[in-house]
C-alpha cells in the first residue's frame, strides 16, 4: 500500500531538505576553507622557512664538507680513503643544496616581491646553490697532489734557508769574535797573527 501524501507535505519535506541539504553545503564550505587556509598557511610559512634558514642550513653543511675536504686535501700523509669520502660527502651534500635552491625558490611564485621601481618582477636571492656539480675526485686529486707537492717545496726551501742562515750566522759569530780577539777573520781558528 503506498502512502499517498499531500501537496503541503511534500512542500513542507522538500523544504526541510533544501534546509539540510543548505546547511550541509555550508559546513562543507566551512571545511573547504579551513583546509585551504591552513594549506596556504603552511605552504607559504614552510617556503618562508627553507628559502631562508632551511637554505642557510644547508649552505653551512655544504661549506663545512668544503672545509673538511680541503683538509683531507693537505693532510700528511695523504690519504686517499679520506679524501675520497670527503669527496663523497661534498658531492651529496651540494646536490642536497642544488634541490634545496629549486624547492626555496617556489618562495617566489607564492608570494611574489612587488614589481621594481620601473614596473619588472623581482626575484628573491637564493641564499643556497649547487656550487660543485662538476668538480671530479681526479681534479681533488690532482689539486691535492699539487698542494702536497707546494707544500712541500715550500717547507723544505724554509729548512734549507734556515740552515744558510744558521750557517752565515755561525760564520759571522765566529769571525766577530776573531775580530774582537785580533785574529785574522778569514782564515779560521787555526791562523796566527803575523
Amino acid at each position: 500500500m503506498t502512502k499517498t501524501a499531500t501537496p503541503e507535505q511534500i512542500a513542507d519535506a522538500l523544504a526541510e531538505a533544501k534546509a539540510r541539504t543548505q546547511r550541509l553545503q555550508e559546513q562543507a564550505d566551512a571545511i573547504d576553507n579551513a583546509v585551504n587556509d591552513a594549506y596556504e598557511r603552511t605552504e607559504l610559512s614552510h617556503y618562508r622557512r627553507q628559502a631562508t634558514a632551511g637554505a642557510t642550513e644547508y649552505r653551512n653543511e655544504r661549506d663545512q664538507l668544503k672545509a673538511e675536504l680541503d683538509a683531507a686535501m693537505v693532510a700528511d700523509p695523504l690519504d686517499h680513503a679520506a679524501l675520497f669520502e670527503a669527496y663523497i660527502a661534498l658531492k651529496d651534500a651540494d646536490a642536497r643544496a642544488g634541490a634545496m635552491a629549486s624547492h626555496a625558490s617556489r618562495l617566489n611564485h607564492l608570494d611574489p616581491m612587488p614589481l621594481n621601481a620601473i614596473g619588472a618582477y623581482q626575484t628573491r636571492p637564493v641564499l643556497v646553490s649547487e656550487m660543485h656539480s662538476a668538480l671530479t675526485f681526479d681534479q681533488v686529486l690532482s689539486a691535492a697532489v699539487r698542494a702536497r707537492g707546494d707544500r712541500i717545496r715550500s717547507q723544505h726551501q724554509a729548512e734549507l734557508r734556515a740552515a744558510a742562515l744558521e750557517e752565515i750566522s755561525a760564520a759571522v759569530d765566529d769571525a766577530r769574535v776573531r775580530a774582537a780577539a785580533g785574529r785574522d777573520c778569514l782564515t779560521g781558528p787555526t791562523a796566527t797573527p803575523t
